[in-house]
């Protein structure tokens, strides 16, 4: 989810603990879920989030199809999201050196 669907910062300036999102990826399971730059993320399954690293702790954890249960702040507002999780994406394989052209 951190690498694939949210870019994290520490802190978010509405709340003293968890993560501001920064970016959401486009067709990402965190933005088919509703979340957006500027959410404050303060836990996922009940568990307090400190920081990034909690984020991707958490989401490493959990099997591909789990359902994670986001509590966030949009703005001053408490929210809840579900976001499903998928296994990331394979790295698009560069072309040998035999396939490319002089």
């Amino acid at each position: 989810m951190v690498d694939d669907c949210a870019k994290l910062s520490h802190k978010s300036h509405y709340h003293s603990q968890g993560v501001l999102v920064t970016k959401v990826t486009l067709d990402s399971p965190a933005a088919k879920a509703g979340l957006r730059s500027g959410d404050a993320i303060e836990q996922i399954d009940g568990q307090q989030i400190k920081d990034a690293n909690s984020v991707q702790q958490i989401v490493e954890q959990k099997r591909v199809g789990s359902n994670l249960q986001i509590g966030l702040y949009r703005g001053d507002r408490p929210r809840s999201l579900s976001v499903t999780t998928v296994a990331m994406p394979a790295p698009k394989q560069q072309l040998s050196q035999s396939q490319s052209t002089p």
